[in-house]
């Protein structure tokens, strides 16, 4: 009828014709960058009470073992008064004023294996208050204290994530292989160039008892991917974050 077609021409003029509908230019999203994955985490965080894609600290898990450092574990299972360095995740922070009116801080901090209670002096807190807030990762020395039962943190130092990370970065990966291993060197040469980044490689000699540098025009980078391709040609008691050489 003539109202049909009426409804029908003022419904083609609203949302346009066929024709017109494919000469319109197609809507293309703008190629954002994805975020650092520890933003995504904190986002995660923040919006369900839980990190839910990983975990803050897996990122240098793989950095920790190779510089054969604890976990919380293995921190409770030390002997009272050992010296104790660890990197962990800040749970929780309750505050004290001391007699003299001088603040000291009750720090728990958590990773992968536990939680751990650790104190923070009146003459340390002050300088590294605004470093505990929680998800906050922090670079701990301290001591260990074992007394009634109670095992606590005696903290000597407390620093941020960007610390830890340029004392891992001014280390050098070292494999110990045997001077008769040219098929094993010349495969964790390979892994290395797959991972490339900026960490320098060595190998120490166990024959000769000397450490050779590879001719490398980059170094590697240290990922939990990497380090399982690498303990696939060596034992994890023989691959390490030591000191650089001369």
């Amino acid at each position: 009828s003539n109202q049909s077609r009426h409804v029908i021409s003022g419904q083609l003029s609203l949302f346009g014709d066929a024709q017109e509908e494919e000469s319109m230019p197609q809507m293309q999203p703008p190629d954002v960058p994805e975020y650092p994955e520890q933003m995504l985490l904190q986002m995660e965080k923040e919006v369900t009470g839980l990190f839910l894609s990983g975990h803050p600290l897996a990122r240098w898990r793989p950095h920790c073992q190779l510089l054969r450092l604890p976990e919380i574990a293995d921190v409770i299972r030390m002997k009272d008064h050992a010296n104790v360095m660890l990197l962990c995740m800040v749970s929780g922070t309750r505050t004290h004023t001391t007699k003299k009116g001088d603040q000291m801080c009750y720090l728990t901090v958590e990773d992968f294996t536990g939680t751990l209670e650790c104190l923070v002096f009146q003459s340390l807190y002050p300088q590294v208050q605004k470093l505990l807030i929680p998800d906050a990762l922090v670079f701990i020395k301290g001591k260990l204290s074992k007394k009634e039962g109670e095992v606590r943190l005696f903290c000597d130092g407390i620093m941020t994530e960007q610390n830890f990370a340029d004392f891992a970065a001014s280390k050098q990966l070292c494999c110990k292989v045997s001077d008769h291993e040219p098929e094993k060197m010349k495969a964790i040469l390979e892994i290395c160039r797959r991972f490339s980044g900026d960490m320098p490689l060595c190998f120490w000699l166990t024959g000769s008892r000397k450490y050779l540098r590879p001719r490398m025009q980059q170094g590697t980078e240290i990922t939990g991917a990497m380090l399982k391709c690498l303990t696939e040609q060596l034992p994890l008691s023989q691959i390490a974050l030591i000191d650089r050489k001369g």
